[in-house]
C-alpha cells in the first residue's frame, strides 16, 4: 500500500509541476508549438491505427449494422 501511495503522490506532484511550468515558464509561442506538436502526435497515432486496421481487415464503421439496431430496439421495447 505504501508503494501505491508513493506512486500516486509522485504522479500528482509531476502533473502539478508540469502544469505550473507550462503556465508560468513558457512563452505564448512555445505554448502554441507544444499544442501543434501534441496535435501532430495524436494525428499520427490515428493514421497508424487506421493503417493497421486496414491491413488486418478490422475496419470499424460509424453506422450500426442491422442486428445491433434490432437488438437496441428490443431492449427499448422492454424498457431498458
Amino acid at each position: 500500500m505504501k508503494k501505491v501511495k508513493l506512486r500516486i503522490w509522485t504522479l500528482a506532484i509531476l502533473g502539478v509541476s508540469s502544469f505550473a511550468a507550462y503556465q508560468l515558464l513558457l512563452t505564448p509561442e512555445a505554448k502554441l508549438q507544444a499544442k501543434k506538436t501534441v496535435k501532430t502526435i495524436v494525428d499520427s497515432f490515428a493514421n497508424i491505427k487506421n493503417s493497421i486496421e486496414e491491413r488486418q481487415g478490422i475496419v470499424v464503421e460509424e453506422s450500426y449494422p442491422e442486428n445491433i439496431k434490432r437488438t437496441q430496439a428490443q431492449w427499448e421495447k422492454l424498457g431498458f
